[in-house]
């Protein structure tokens, strides 16, 4: 990691020379050990001094000094524990700002508090920062910053994954790309976290890698094995958005499945003190097969009912606070072919299961007949509202199942070998080769209330 100071003549010298330029790295700003601020005789001295007693904290510490309207006054960077810092600072009040760990990011240019950091998907390092508000009157101040991480540590680690494997990755959503000098991060995309092969412990797992968390309510990760024939892609949701200033430990199980027919406190004296990790958190899940996902509420979902915005087809109990809800989906497909192999696009019902996203739900799949009996069964029983109010209701069509619709509105199920239809007596039959047929998916969420 490089140690760097900022003096301000270089600083606006530098973003002078490259007005051209788009971007300017953090640490190519800080060229001088030289203090920032204020010539005038009324100035008074900002120190921070920064002395490890225990732990480490990313030197350099960069810190920033902005007035009482928000725009940008001076900067200096504290090169090491033993470091100190003196800003010459007019009387007034002003924003203090640290930033930490930034081998990775870049600042188009500094202006005021709402200036852009760009932050990569992932780095190796984790971003702190901290700030504190000053007032500077006729006396020399000392300020007191705690820094804070504003990234995840993120690692993974996939057991039972199929022998044959050649790579493994995951994909990571909801990661922000951008922040302000206030803390508020911005922009939302993903990154992919590669996996290698523990010949000792037979698992694929990764180093750890810091992501900032973007605003969502759900993180979903995608998990993609190559092997000899094809790329296979699982969907995982964990439930919660990632916390920034927390390691999660995501550990998964491939479990396929045939159907039927946390660190000490650190101080610094003066100045700083280091942030803290919360406890490590660990999560558990399996992926491959049927997936999963989990999901909290303060009430009993009932079957034939709408929840978040989805069609609830199926609840079961499990015990008296955990449901079992199947899902079936919103959308509709038609023209769909069957996954016979002498069929036109074997591929494409699995292809459509695999990419489909409800709300931030994804792992549908294409419904089993047992699952499609059961269907049928609960709401011909009227013990839940017609499937199709229900579709109507979140705009998702309606399923031919009327007496006089005919017998070719039916419906791919079981690996879309199969097919059925809504009347009453109609039984689940194999699917042809050269049929075209409708598609609606499943998923099966535990729920807690």
């Amino acid at each position: 990691m490089k140690n760097h100071s900022v003096n301000v003549f270089w600083l606006f010298a530098a973003l002078l020379l490259m007005a051209s330029c788009e971007v300017v790295d953090l640490t190519d700003l800080h060229s001088s050990n030289s203090s920032q601020g204020s010539t005038s005789a009324n100035a008074q001295t900002l120190r921070v001094n920064a002395t490890a007693t225990e732990g480490t904290i990313s030197y350099p510490v960069t810190v920033y000094a902005f007035a009482a309207d928000g725009s940008y006054v001076a900067s200096q960077a504290i090169e090491s524990a033993s470091g100190n810092l003196s800003l010459k600072l007019d009387p007034g009040s002003y924003r203090i700002v640290a930033l930490a760990g930034t081998d990775d990011i870049t600042i188009e240019e500094v202006e005021g508090l709402g200036s852009k950091i760009n932050v990569p998907s992932q780095s190796t390092t984790a971003l702190q920062m901290g700030s504190a508000n000053v007032t500077i009157t006729s006396t020399p101040v000392n300020a007191y910053i705690n820094m804070g991480y504003m990234v995840s540590g993120v690692r993974f680690t996939l057991s039972n994954v199929p022998e044959d494997a050649t790579a493994v990755s995951v994909t990571v959503s909801n990661v922000a790309t951008q922040m302000d000098f206030s803390g508020t991060p911005a922009g939302n995309s993903t990154t992919v976290a590669p996996l290698s092969y523990s010949v000792s412990d037979k698992v694929w797992q990764s180093d750890e890698i810091y992501v900032m968390p973007a605003k969502e309510q759900k993180t979903i990760f995608s998990i993609n094995i190559t092997r000899p024939d094809n790329t296979e892609t699982y969907a995982y949701t964990y439930p919660s958005a990632l916390v920034a200033g927390t390691p999660y430990y995501f550990r998964g199980k491939y479990t396929k499945q045939e159907e039927q027919q946390g660190q000490s406190k650190v101080v610094l004296e003066g100045e700083f003190s280091a942030a803290v990790w919360d406890d490590l958190q660990t999560i558990d899940f399996d992926f491959g097969g049927n997936d999963v996902g989990t999901a909290e509420g303060n009430e009993y979902i009932p079957s034939g009912s709408i929840w978040n915005g989805h069609v609830v087809a199926i609840a079961e109990s499990i015990d008296e606070h955990n449901e079992e809800l199947l899902l079936y989906s919103i959308a509709e497909w038609t023209d769909v072919s069957s996954s016979l192999p002498k069929s036109s696009y074997p591929n494409m019902a699995d292809s459509i299961a695999k990419s489909y996203i409800e709300g931030d739900l994804t792992g549908w799949e294409i419904p089993t007949k047992a699952q499609v009996d059961a269907i049928k069964a609960i709401y011909y029983a009227g013990s839940g509202t017609s499937l199709s109010t229900l579709l109507e209701q979140v705009e998702g069509g309606s399923v031919g199942y009327w007496e006089n619709s005919g017998n070719n509105t039916r419906y791919l199920c079981d690996g879309a070998t199969y097919s059925y239809n809504f009347k009453q007596f109609n039984n689940v039959s194999k699917a042809g080769a050269g049929t075209l047929y409708r598609l609606r998916l499943v998923k099966k969420v535990k729920y807690t209330y």
